[in-house]
C-alpha cells in the first residue's frame, strides 16, 4: 500500500548523499576501537561500537536503496527490512543495556569494600551473565514480543528505509517503547554510583585504579567519559521517543489480536520523507566518530597501528614504522605488572585492618638471577652450614670420584639448588689437591668468603 503519493520531479536531497558518506566514514572508524576492546576483553564496550557500525551500516545502504520519494519504483525490501525492522524493535535496549554494563565495571573497579585479588569462576560468571543479559537477551526478547504489537509487516520511509510498525494501544506502550527508557534508568543509577565514588575515593583514585587487573587511570578516564558524553546524548532523546510514540497516536484504540494480525499484517506501507533524515541517525553516526576520538589515538592504539602495518610488510619499505614499542618485554612486563597489581591490591585490602609486613618480589626472569633479600640470604646461609657440617661429619659419604660432586639442597623458596662441596672450591682456590683436600679445624677467613651468598656463591636454580 503507497500512502501519501504524489508526482515528481524527484531529485536526491543533500542529506541523503552526505548520510551515506558519514556513515561509511563512522564505520571505517570503528574498527580500530572494536579491536582494541574486544582485545582487552571488555564485552559491553565492543558490542555497543559493534552494533553502532551495524546501524551505521543501514544508513549507508538505506539511501541508496530509497533515495528518492519516487515509492512507485521502490523495492519492496522483502527479507531485507524484515531482519533490519526488528533490529530496531532493540536497538534503544542495545544502547542502554551496554551503556549499564559499562558504568557496571567502572563501579566494581572503585568498590574497594568488595575488591578481590583475583575473580572467582562465579564472580566472573555473574559479570558476564549480566552483560549478556543486558546487551543480547532483553534486546532479543524485545524482538520476539514485538509480533504482539506488529500491525504490519514493516514501513518504508525514503533515505531511512525499513521502519518497525507499532498498533496504536497501551499494549505497544508496555511492550516496545517503554524498555530503552527503563534500562536508561539503570544505566543513570550505575553512573551515579561511579561520580560517588570518584568522588569519595578521589585522592586514592589514581592508587585503586592501578591496582585492577583490567584497566588504567587513562582508560579508565577515557571510558567513564564516553559513556557519559552517550548518556548524556541518549536518555534525552529516549525520553522524547517514549513521548512522541506515546501522544502522536492518540487516541490509543482498544487492543485486538484479531485485528492486529489480521488479513491486511502483509501490507507494506511506504512514506515519503521530502529530503529529511531521521534525526537518530545522525546520532548513532557521530556516536562511532566519538568512540574513534576516544580510543583511536591513544598509546595503545598508536602501537596496535604500527604492529598491524609491521604484518604487513610495510616495515621494509618505512623503517620508522619498526618503533621499540612494539616489541614489548613480553614475560618480564607481564609478570612484573601482575605482581605489582598483586601487591598493590593486597595492600587496598589489608590498609586499616592489620599491620603485616609486606614483602616485595622483583622477578626479572633473567638468566642469571640472583635472590637479594634478607630471608633468602638467610635460607642461603643455613643451606651451606649444613652443607659444611656434612662436610665435616665422619658418617659422611663421599660421591665417587665419577660424580658431578654436586648434592642438591633445599633453600626454601620451592626452588632445588645445586651446592658445590665448600671442600672443593676452597682446595680449587688454594690451589689444593682437589677434593680430598682436609677440612679440619675452625673456619678461617677464606671459609667464610665462600659462605657470604654475595661472593662467589655457585648455585644455580634447578
Amino acid at each position: 500500500m503507497i500512502i501519501d503519493y504524489y508526482e515528481g520531479p524527484f531529485e536526491r536531497s543533500v542529506q541523503s548523499i552526505v548520510l551515506p558518506c558519514y556513515a561509511a566514514g563512522a564505520i571505517i572508524v570503528s574498527i580500530p576501537p572494536f579491536f582494541w576492546h574486544a582485545r582487552n576483553r571488555n564485552f559491553a564496550a565492543s558490542w555497543l561500537i559493534f552494533w553502532l557500525a551495524l546501524m551505521n551500516l543501514f544508513s549507508v545502504t538505506n539511501p541508496l536503496i530509497w533515495p528518492t520519494d519516487d515509492m512507485v519504483s521502490w523495492w519492496d525490501g522483502y527479507g531485507f527490512c524484515d531482519i533490519h525492522s526488528k533490529l530496531l524493535t532493540g536497538n534503544g535496549c542495545v544502547t542502554s543495556g551496554a551503556l549499564s554494563c559499562i558504568f557496571r565495571s567502572l563501579a566494581k573497579v572503585l568498590d574497594t569494600d568488595r575488591a578481590t585479588l583475583i575473580p572467582s569462576k562465579a564472580q566472573r560468571m555473574r559479570d558476564l551473565a549480566f552483560d549478556l543479559t543486558f546487551c543480547i537477551f532483553l534486546p532479543l526478547f524485545l524482538m520476539i514480543i514485538h509480533y504482539i504489537v506488529q500491525e504490519r509487516r514493516y514501513y518504508i520511509f525514503a533515505i531511512g528505509g525499513c521502519m518497525p510498525s507499532y498498533h496504536s494501544s497501551w499494549v505497544s506502550a508496555l511492550v516496545g517503547y517503554i524498555w530503552p527508557l527503563l534500562i536508561m534508568f539503570v544505566a543513570i543509577f550505575y553512573s551515579i554510583v561511579v561520580v560517588y565514588r570518584l568522588f569519595k575515593y578521589r585522592q586514592q583514585f589514581s592508587y585503586i585504579v592501578s591496582s585492577s587487573n583490567n584497566t588504567s587511570k587513562s582508560r579508565f578516564i577515557r571510558l567513564l567519559i564516553l559513556a557519559m558524553v552517550l548518556l548524556i546524548g541518549s536518555f534525552p532523546t529516549q525520553l522524547y521517543v517514549f513521548y512522541f510514540n506515546v501522544t502522536a497516536f492518540q487516541p490509543w484504540q482498544p487492543y485486538s489480536w484479531s485485528e492486529v494480525h489480521g488479513p491486511e499484517w502483509g501490507d507494506i506501507d511506504k512514506f515519503p520523507r521530502h529530503g529529511q533524515v531521521f534525526f537518530d541517525r545522525w546520532i548513532q553516526t557521530t556516536a562511532g566518530y566519538l568512540m574513534f576520538a576516544f580510543f583511536g589515538f591513544g598509546k595503545d592504539a598508536t602501537l596496535m597501528y604500527r604492529a598491524f602495518l609491521l604484518n604487513l610488510g610495510l616495515g621494509r619499505f618505512f623503517p620508522s614504522l619498526d618503533h621499540p614499542h612494539i616489541i614489548p618485554s613480553s614475560r618480564q612486563g607481564s609478570v612484573s605488572s601482575a605482581f605489582g597489581s598483586f601487591g598493590s591490591r593486597a595492600k587496598l585490602l589489608f590498609t586499616g585492618k592489620s599491620s603485616t609486613s609486606e614483602t616485595t618480589e622483583n622477578d626479572t626472569l633473567r638468566s642469571n638471577s640472583t635472590l637479594r633479600s634478607n630471608s633468602t640470604s638467610t635460607n642461603f646461609m643455613r643451606s651451606l652450614d649444613s652443607q659444611l657440617m656434612q662436610e665435616k661429619s665422619p658418617r659422611f659419604n663421599r660421591q665417587s670420584s665419577g660424580d658431578s660432586g654436586r648434592r642438591p639442597s633445599t633453600i626454601g623458596l620451592g626452588h632445588t639448588m645445586s651446592i658445590e662441596p665448600l671442600n672443593e672450591r676452597r682446595s680449587s682456590s688454594q690451589g689444593g689437591s682437589g677434593p680430598d683436600s682436609d677440612m679440619d679445624g675452625d673456619l678461617s677467613h677464606e671459609d667464610l668468603k665462600y659462605l657470604s651468598p654475595m661472593s662467589g656463591l655457585d648455585a644455580r636454580i634447578v
